[in-house]
């Protein structure tokens, strides 16, 4: 932290805010080193308390569609000192339309987490029947032996 601090430090002098692209993060999730990234966002952070800067790290929403990597990326938000999922409504430059793109992902994740569930206790089912015509098969098998 000290080298990067000390650039930092040396950016800063005669400004009001440096702001810093951390690509190095990102490219680190995109190689699939999510640990590292997550590190590497937390030691940022440590370094924002000490030194005024602004961190700006590009996180496709697309590297984020496998299920395994939900607690990871709900990891990495919450080390980041701010998330803005990019992809969804920043170029729109309405406000409004900001503001209807945001509530129609809220309405797509809503309708995601209820078809989620229903899956889940459909699958609490299926396993239910199957254990039932597993003991029947093993009766079965046992009468006829």
């Amino acid at each position: 932290m000290g080298l990067i601090g000390g650039t930092v430090a040396q950016a800063a002098e005669g400004r009001a805010r440096v702001r810093i692209f951390g690509e190095l993060v990102a490219l680190l999730w995109a190689d699939g080193d999510y640990d590292s990234a997550i590190q590497l966002e937390k030691l940022w952070n440590d370094l924002s308390k000490i030194h005024p800067f602004s961190l700006f790290c590009a996180y496709p929403l697309s590297g984020f569609g496998n299920p395994k990597l939900a607690q990871p990326l709900a990891d990495l938000c919450a080390a980041h000192s701010r998330v803005m999922p990019a992809e969804s409504y920043a170029a729109l430059t309405d406000t409004d339309e900001q503001l209807r793109a945001i509530i129609l992902l809220q309405q797509k994740a809503s309708a995601l987490e209820a078809e989620i569930a229903e899956r889940k206790k459909t699958e609490e089912k299926l396993r239910l029947i199957k254990e039932e015509l597993q003991v029947r098969v093993s009766e079965v098998r046992g009468i006829a032996n």
